[in-house]
């Protein structure tokens, strides 16, 4: 965990230098006398011994492709070990919570639908470990970089950037305790539907003979494809959800710029 949260502040750092570097370029592409009126780069241009600004321009370019490249790179990889991570955690979880039901007692297994416990093992440790574990760590490392951002704007302007800080801060919250109930409803009603489901495909496959002789196989059938849209139904809620605040505060921040050139 220490090695991932290392490896994941190195990546935001270099996401963030890659995406700072492009900022100088396009300056200097839109205005190329910005080079010798700007203290750095006109020091950096000497440090270099470039004799004229197009072969500055050619260098910081390159620089920036590079960089950007790099840095993509590495967030591609990050997003491999985030994954590669978590699912470790959850089949390494759903592993121990069949080895602790293994070796229970008879009676055990007597007073427990052996569907619940499938599920348990096989189902809800995966989900915690995609709706948990690696939702946490993709929390974490977007949290590192948008913290490396705030201060470097805090650095820039520290009084308008608290404001705006505060401003999306504050809508991010009050988006969360909106659907914060909704989010944990759903939960609780795909754990219900999931154990449903699990025990309505075992129960037909065990007593097959009985249900043909009953004539219940259509009722089972129906009840499976039920249960299975209301799965869907759940998960689709559950990816919506998980990338709702990214749109959320996209169009906030769209509004708010809108406002702010109206009225400016």
């Amino acid at each position: 965990i220490i090695m991932f949260q290392v490896f994941i502040i190195f990546s935001s750092f270099l996401e963030v230098v890659s995406f700072g570097s492009l900022i100088p370029f396009f300056t200097i592409i839109t205005d190329p006398e910005v080079i010798d009126k700007n203290y750095y780069l006109n020091l950096l241009k000497q440090y270099l011994n470039l004799k004229n600004n197009l072969d500055f321009v050619k260098i910081l370019g390159l620089t920036a492709i590079f960089l950007v490249i790099f840095s993509n790179a590495i967030l591609l990889f990050s997003i491999f070990i985030i994954a590669f991570f978590g699912q470790r955690i959850g089949m390494n979880l759903s592993h121990r919570i069949f080895t602790s039901y293994l070796y229970k007692s008879y009676t055990f297994f007597t007073n427990n639908d052996s569907s619940f416990l499938s599920a348990r093992i096989t189902s809800e440790s995966l989900r915690i470990a995609e709706g948990v574990i690696i939702a946490s760590l993709i929390i974490f490392s977007r949290t590192v970089f948008a913290l490396f951002i705030i201060f470097a704007l805090l650095i820039i302007d520290f009084t308008t950037s608290s404001i705006v800080v505060l401003f999306f801060s504050l809508a991010y919250i009050g988006y969360y305790i909106s659907v914060k109930k909704f989010i944990s409803q759903i939960g609780k009603e795909t754990t219900q539907a999931n154990e449903k489901w699990y025990r309505y495909i075992q129960e037909s496959f065990n007593a097959i003979k009985e249900l043909i002789v009953l004539n219940r196989l259509k009722y089972y059938d129906e009840s499976v494809k039920y249960l299975g849209n209301k799965l869907a139904s759940y998960k689709a809620w559950n990816v919506a959800l998980g990338q709702s605040p990214r749109y959320f505060i996209e169009v906030i921040a769209f509004v708010f710029l809108l406002l702010y050139l109206i009225f400016t």
